[in-house]
């Protein structure tokens, strides 16, 4: 388990490299995470409106 102390190093790195490496890939992480709502929602949609 991560301490709490040590969590906001991880999601504001003093490395502002790293900082846009880990927005890009939470970027990712979203998109993938909408796309499959987005996909849940259309088949439930569907399956009650079949």
């Amino acid at each position: 388990m991560l301490s709490l102390k040590k969590l906001p190093h991880l999601f504001f790195p003093k490395d502002k490299n790293l900082k846009v490496n880990y927005n890009k890939k939470n970027d990712l992480m979203l998109a993938k995470s909408l796309n499959l709502v987005g996909f849940l929602g259309t088949f439930c949609y569907n399956k009650d409106y079949e």
